[in-house]
């Protein structure tokens, strides 16, 4: 294996809704380029925000390591 993760990372809770908020997002903006429609193409990247931000929502907090307590 040419390129190993340092760590795993879990997929998460909206890992189903990022992608299709992403393939409904990139269809979107590719509509909005083909008919020269702005509206379209700031919906679609809307849509794009939205799937992004949903990166961060429902992720817990992380853990830290616990400190060696001094005697």
């Amino acid at each position: 294996m040419v390129f190993r993760a340092s760590r795993a990372a879990p997929a998460g809770p909206f890992l189903v809704a990022r992608a299709a908020l992403f393939v409904l997002g990139a269809g979107l903006a590719l509509v909005g380029m083909m008919l020269p429609s702005r509206v379209l193409v700031w919906i679609a990247i809307a849509v794009l925000l939205v799937a992004f931000l949903l990166r961060f929502v429902g992720r817990a907090a992380p853990t830290q390591a616990p400190e060696a307590e001094e005697e």
